[in-house]
Formats: structure tokens, sequence, C-alpha cells
């Protein structure tokens, strides 16, 4: 359905810490940081992505 689901966050640190949690609950890998600084996760084909506001107003 989809491949991707991007979301923003103004703390990239506490979003792993929540996401890495979130993602472990049901089996997936903690992210991996990219050289932009987002967080990707990927499982079961997937991927969600973890940024700052691209827009760069607050999230």
């Amino acid at each position: 359905m989809f491949s991707h689901v991007m979301v923003g966050a103004d703390d990239i640190d506490a979003a792993k810490t929540f996401y890495d949690a979130t993602f472990k609950a049901f089996g997936g890998p903690e992210a991996i940081t990219d050289p932009k600084g987002r967080l990707i996760y990927q499982h079961n084909g997937g991927l969600f992505i973890v940024t700052k506001p691209i827009n760069g107003e607050p999230s």
C-alpha cells in the first residue's frame, strides 16, 4: 500500500528513543541514521523516516 511514510520531529534524539522502542515492540530494527541526520526504519518492505521539518517550522 505505502512504500514509505515521513514525519517531522523537532528533537531527533527524543524521536529515536521513542521510535526505536516502538519498532522493537513489533519486531523491527533500530533506526539507521543517514548523512542528513534523518532516522530511517525499514520493516516488512516499508520505510518510516523521521526528519527535521522540511519547511523549517516547528513540528
